[in-house]
């Protein structure tokens, strides 16, 4: 099936700028629109375009709030807006994040009257607000499809009764990075010697640990004005943990433990944080952390070639260590990382955060040895049910293409 002309599809996104696990489901989405309509023009946004432009085969404007002109110019051309993938909607660390979306789609729906999917979205309602709210611009869309079963339960809470809605997967699952050489090119530039240990990496967001859902102001806007504090009890709790989860790692297994900042915004301090954890240490140059952000994501994740073992928090790096095989046990935060591994039937792959912040590090090896100890087999029986996820990520595709059917853009005997 193909476009009469050339289709324009404009994508909102996440947090894919500076979000490396959304930057993963950004190129997935990207690859998948172009694979599947070919020679079509796909444009989004970005707070760093002149960044992104080498990084996707996208074109890309720079993002403002609420909108930016360029933006808006897309907008207005575009035949079709896929809204997602990603947590858009979510009421976890602000009140305000989706009345935001609600302005935004209002815009698209009512004066632009665009057709607009919102695509594999993550969806969290724990405020009334935030429900009402997400009903509302629920219902206005043509078309929704959720990433796993908790978004799938809210979008069902909040009662959508006006827009179909379905069930697929996160688009992450179809991601492919660069040739192990990139990996290690990276790793050398980084002053890693992944030939001299084993690398059991832990990657890391310190996000849920500042975000509250009773915030006005969204956090990314509230710190740079000074209008937040640090809860430094808790982040040196968190510090402490996971310098000791690094610590029994290297005393149990000879390795090095390599930190990767997954968040890397200017509002945040994650390379901060894991210099004091670093300074903590007592291995040295044992534990080290990855310093800089100036990889694609199809180099960044190359780096999974040389990794032995990662301890992952965000999902999205997760879903990329189950894509490539390599041992990975989810410390999750929010339900999506356990809808994942859930889906996969591989529950000893993950354990809340939590457990590793109150109970210790000791747990959260013990159960590392035991994937390892294990792993032939636990990556084995996952494989059958990891592929059902990826044929229901191309399920976003397949609904995408049923709405522009229906609204004449794409010519269906040529399918």
């Amino acid at each position: 099936m193909q476009s009469k002309s050339t289709l324009h599809i404009h994508i909102l996104c996440g947090d894919s700028t500076y979000n490396r696990g959304d930057r993963a489901n950004l190129a997935s989405q990207i690859n998948l629109l172009q694979t599947h309509f070919p020679g079509s023009r796909i444009t989004t946004s970005s707070y760093r375009p002149e960044v992104d432009q080498d990084w996707y085969p996208a074109e890309f404007v720079r993002r403002k709030l609420p909108l930016s002109r360029d933006e808006i110019k897309c907008l207005r051309q575009a035949d079709v807006i896929v809204w997602g993938g990603g947590a858009l909607l979510i009421d976890n660390a602000s009140r305000v994040k989706i009345l935001y979306w609600n302005f935004v789609i209002g815009f698209v729906k009512i004066i632009l009257r665009k057709p607009v999917m919102a695509w594999a979205h993550g969806v969290i309602f724990n405020t009334k607000l935030g429900l009402a709210a997400g009903r509302n611009v629920l219902n206005w869309v043509d078309l929704i499809t959720v990433r796993d079963q908790n978004s799938l339960d809210a979008i069902e809470r909040a009662r959508v009764t006006k827009t179909p809605y379905h069930l697929t997967a996160d688009p992450a699952v179809l991601f492919t990075p660069d040739d192990p050489a990139t990996g290690a090119k990276i790793l050398q530039s980084e002053g890693i010697d992944y030939l001299e240990r084993s690398i059991f990496a832990i990657a890391c967001t310190f996000t849920a640990l500042h975000n509250k859902p009773n915030r006005l102001i969204p956090y990314m806007i509230a710190k740079p004005l000074g209008l937040v504090k640090e809860d430094h009890e808790t982040l040196n709790k968190a510090k402490s943990a996971l310098n000791d989860l690094a610590t029994q790692l290297i005393e149990k297994y000879n390795c090095q433990v390599v930190f990767f900042p997954t968040y890397p915004a200017p509002w945040e301090n994650d390379n901060k944080y894991f210099e004091d954890i670093v300074e903590m240490s007592e291995y040295g140059e044992q534990v080290t952390y990855l310093k800089y952000d100036n990889y694609s994501p199809n180099e960044y994740f190359a780096i999974w070639h040389h990794i032995k073992a990662i301890i992952s928090i965000p999902m999205h790096h997760a879903i990329i260590s189950t894509t490539m095989g390599v041992p990975c046990l989810n410390l999750f935060y929010e339900p999506k990382g356990r809808d994942f591994f859930r889906a996969i039937h591989a529950e000893e792959r993950m354990m809340s955060v939590e457990r590793l912040y109150e109970e210790g590090a000791e747990v959260v090896v013990k159960q590392v040895d035991s994937m390892l100890e294990n792993w032939d087999m636990l990556s084995t029986q996952s494989i059958p049910y990891f592929q059902d996820v990826q044929d229901q990520a191309m399920g976003n595709i397949t609904y995408l293409k049923q709405l522009l059917k229906e609204r004449g853009l794409l010519v269906p005997h040529e399918d």
